[in-house]
């Protein structure tokens, strides 16, 4: 049959059963994807976790000492053959309480330039201080912080640690890393309790001589699968090259704790020795300021004693001063009140003669004016006394009217002008004789009234005023005597007497103020006197609160010197046995102890292996049930239509055609709708069921992105396999 004929045979043969073809090949592709898919799942698995640990340098080992480390084992260690780099660090396990809650954490030191077990930062910043740290992110199944939890950390018992002082921290970021795979953490060095999660803090915060831990990297474990046994035959030949470091480091190490510790004891019991001085030397110097302060007190109630002795002494001397110095002043003051009194008397009748004195002055001096103000009155009115008889006598000699116009009598008679005059002052013109005749009884009857006038007619008037000018004449010349005189002379006579007066009351208040200055410097001399008793008084005062305080402190010197002594003593015999037991502890010290782990004993290591051990458990028995079922399925399926198709065969058998060349046909049938199903089958299933699982496993892990992995081998066993079974 030539080849054409061949493949246009066989690709009739599929068209025709085109249905049958796909089922075979849909058969193939579930159960590769089922046995490809979960088989494949362990070595993704393995392959994302070791690139995730590769990247972020993974320890191969980390090292731990009874001691701890020193410089000296670090370079010891970087010379160690196959190994990489070694980089010490510091841990501490503690309590770290929220406002979440309470979790046991490892707190792990933070070095930017460490390369060893990096972590990737998932959100904030990294530490810039002591009190910052980066801590494991929070989720919905594990325990974790959230930026800007304020942590507090301290011992279970409430202690600080004396690896790291720091109580309170801030938490500045949350990373995620692959020291740190499973939700669930070992165990920590509190009792065996479970880590709940872990922090991050820079190194500067611990305060240890020693490093706690070394973590190692090697020269190729970086380019094997840490998963793998080639791994682990590698780093087991470099775990015995440390080991034969680690029995020499521990001797040297464990030699030089010692030598440090007999140092140590050393100085200890020098201190011990020169505290037992010290201590002989404080007892003899406190004895003797004891029996100082004893005497000294003694001395201080002496003088005390003195002193009342003389305060009641000068008591007793300024009140019989104070006594004598009362009755001199009563004495004296008498008299002088006596003189005061006889002094005010004299003064008291001088001033009263004063006052008649002035009264009489005043009233002759008004008398005066008056009588000067009434004569120089009394000639006018005299002579208008006179004008007015004569004008009127003269009237009624004459018949003149009444009527009789002024103007025309001034005209007759030239001396009225200045009558007319006087009594109109205005003018006179349109008045008449009778006008003149009223202003002029009018002016004297107004006269009348000022001089008092009583007689009937005016010329016994003009008699009476003649008289008052004579009376007022005289009186005048009277009362100008009594003020020129007799007022004078008296008023000499009260001057005399009250500056008499005055200069004895200057004498008596001279008197007077030697009294006071005497009284007062007698008074102030005994004050003074008191306020130095007082003085004196609160001066003992003092002293006796000084005794007493002297007494208390001494009392308290003598309680706390006691009390100090025995401390110190009690000090002393516990330092001796502190120094004793130290002694028996450096004998007793145990040798130097590293143990040294690699990723078996890390427990996100482990617990990820025994994961993918289980992975490839379940991959050896359950996806090989679904292939071999799809298997069997598909040789019952080809067996069928070969029974089908045994006319077909015959016939070909009888034309000629070989028994290969008839099987071939069907061979390629098969092989076909097999290879098809492979190709979407492995397709299907390492696209998905490695990713189902992975993410099923997040439940437990902190995982990177998964890393596809081509299992070429397995796809081309299962090719073979059902390629024998449908052949």
């Amino acid at each position: 049959m030539s080849k054409k004929v061949f493949h246009k045979n066989a690709l009739r043969l599929i068209k025709s059963t085109k249905g049958r073809f796909f089922s075979l090949s849909a058969i193939v592709s579930i159960g590769v994807a089922f046995f490809i898919g979960v088989s494949a799942s362990a070595p993704m698995m393995a392959a994302s976790v070791d690139s995730y640990d590769d990247s972020y340098d993974l320890k191969d080992f980390t090292i731990y000492s009874n001691y701890g480390f020193q410089e000296d084992d670090i370079e010891a260690l970087k010379k160690v053959d196959s190994v990489h780099t070694v980089e010490p660090a510091y841990f501490v396990d503690e309590i770290a309480t929220d406002e979440k809650g309470t979790k046991l954490v490892r707190i792990h030191s933070y070095d930017s330039t460490h390369t060893i077990n990096r972590f990737k930062l998932v959100e904030g910043r990294m530490p810039e201080n002591d009190h910052e740290v980066i801590a494991e992110r929070n989720g919905n199944i594990k325990s974790g912080f959230e930026v800007g939890d304020t942590v507090k950390l301290s011992l279970p018992d409430g202690s600080r640690s004396g690896v790291l002082p720091v109580q309170e921290v801030t938490v500045v970021g949350v990373i995620d890393t692959p020291l740190y795979l499973n939700m669930s953490k070992e165990t920590s060095t509190l009792d065996n309790l479970p880590i709940n999660s872990y922090l991050y803090i820079p190194s500067t915060a611990f305060d240890s001589s020693n490093y706690l831990e070394v973590n190692i990297l090697t020269d190729d474990g970086k380019g094997l699968s840490s998963f793998s046994d080639s791994y682990e035959t590698y780093i087991a030949n470099v775990k015995k090259k440390i080991e034969e470091l680690a029995k020499t480091q521990e001797k040297v190490t464990a030699l030089k704790i010692k030598e440090d510790a007999m140092h140590e004891y050393n100085d200890g019991m020098q201190k011990y020795i020169d505290g037992t001085k010290q201590y002989q030397g404080t007892l003899d110097a406190y004895q003797k300021e004891i029996a100082d302060a004893q005497q000294k007190l003694s001395d201080s109630r002496a003088s005390v004693s003195a002193g009342e002795v003389e305060i009641a002494n000068a008591k007793e001397n300024l009140n019989n001063a104070q006594s004598t110095l009362n009755t001199e002043k009563v004495n004296r003051q008498t008299e002088i009140d006596n003189q005061q009194a006889i002094l005010n008397q004299n003064r008291a009748t001088l001033q009263s003669s004063q006052q008649s004195l002035n009264t009489q002055k005043t009233s002759l001096e008004r008398n005066e004016q008056d009588l000067t103000t009434a004569l120089a009155a009394l000639p006018d009115a005299i002579t208008l006394y006179q004008t007015e008889i004569q004008f009127r006598q003269g009237i009624a000699h004459y018949g003149i009217s009444p009527s009789t116009s002024l103007s025309l009598l001034i005209m007759f008679r030239s001396d009225l002008r200045q009558l007319c005059d006087a009594m109109f002052p205005e003018g006179y013109a349109g008045k008449t004789i009778g006008d003149l005749q009223t202003a002029l009884d009018n002016r004297l009857q107004q006269i009348d009234q000022n001089f008092s006038l009583t007689a009937s007619t005016k010329e016994d008037r003009l008699v009476e005023l003649q008289n008052l000018q004579a009376q007022y004449t005289t009186n005048l010349a009277t009362i100008q005597n009594a003020l020129t005189v007799i007022i004078p002379a008296s008023q000499q006579q009260i001057t005399d007497g009250l500056a008499a007066v005055n200069q004895g009351q200057q004498q008596l208040d001279q008197g007077q103020a030697t009294l006071n200055q005497k009284i007062a410097d007698g008074q102030a001399t005994i004050d003074a006197g008191w306020q130095e008793i007082f003085a004196n008084e609160n001066k003992l005062a003092d002293a006796r609160v000084q005794i007493a305080d002297g007494e208390a402190q001494l009392n308290t010197a003598i309680t706390e010197g006691t009390k100090k002594l025995n401390d110190a003593l009690e000090e002393l015999n516990l330092s001796k046995a502190k120094l004793a037991d130290a002694k028996k502890k450096i004998d007793d010290l145990a040798e130097g102890k590293w143990t040294i782990l690699d990723r078996k004993s890390h427990y996100a290591s482990v617990t990820f292996k025994n994961t993918i051990h289980q992975m490839e458990a379940i991959s050896r028995v359950f996806p090989v049930f679904f292939i071999l079922v799809a298997a069997l399925v598909c040789l019952t399926t080809m067996t069928r239509l070969v029974e089908e198709q045994r006319n077909e065969i015959g016939t070909l058998r009888a034309l000629g055609y070989t028994r290969w060349q008839c099987t071939s046909k069907y061979l390629f049938y098969a092989i076909s709708a097999t290879l098809i199903g492979i190709v979407v089958g492995s397709i299907l299933g390492l696209s998905s069921f490695p990713l189902i699982i992975y993410h099923a496993w997040r439940m437990m892990y902190i995982l990177p992105s998964i890393r596809f992995v081509v299992p070429l081998g397995l796809i081309g066993f299962t090719a073979m396999l059902f390629i024998f079974a449908m052949g």
